[in-house]
């Protein structure tokens, strides 16, 4: 469940600009955690990095042609191995909480902001799942 909180707590980020400034504020990734409990998230600062770490990759992998080639049609335990190979580290219950997250509906308030042109500043959306990565400092 952890995993499935740090995924959603990256997408709450995109929707709540205090918490992100307060986010990226943070000195550390324990720092990082508090900010995240205090908004209602539970996760472990491993949790964090890990799953930061395969948005990182998919968003690599994203704009890499090769890399994108070879993640194309892969599982997610082959994804890890891929990822593993260029210098990643993530794990396999990583993506299936990223994909998760990626094929839930929309909220009301959601479609509104994405119906209303509304853009979040300075949050970079990974491809192809369209979650921001908050870029945690270690």
């Amino acid at each position: 469940m952890s995993r499935e909180s740090v995924v959603a707590f990256v997408a709450h980020l995109s929707r709540d600009a205090d918490l992100r400034n307060r986010l990226y504020a943070a000195p550390n990734g324990e720092s990082q955690v508090r900010e995240g409990a205090k908004a209602g998230f539970d996760f472990t600062a491993d949790e964090l990095r890990s799953v930061t770490g395969a948005l990182q990759f998919l968003e690599a992998a994203g704009t890499d042609p090769t890399l994108g080639a070879a993640v194309r049609g892969a599982s997610h335990a082959e994804i890890v191995t891929i990822g593993a190979a260029a210098g990643w580290t993530f794990a396999v219950e990583d993506l299936a909480a990223i994909a998760e997250e990626s094929a839930r509906e929309l909220s009301d308030d959601e479609l509104e902001q994405v119906a209303g042109g509304y853009s979040f500043p300075n949050v970079r959306m990974t491809p192809p799942y369209g979650i921001p990565i908050p870029y945690p400092r270690w």
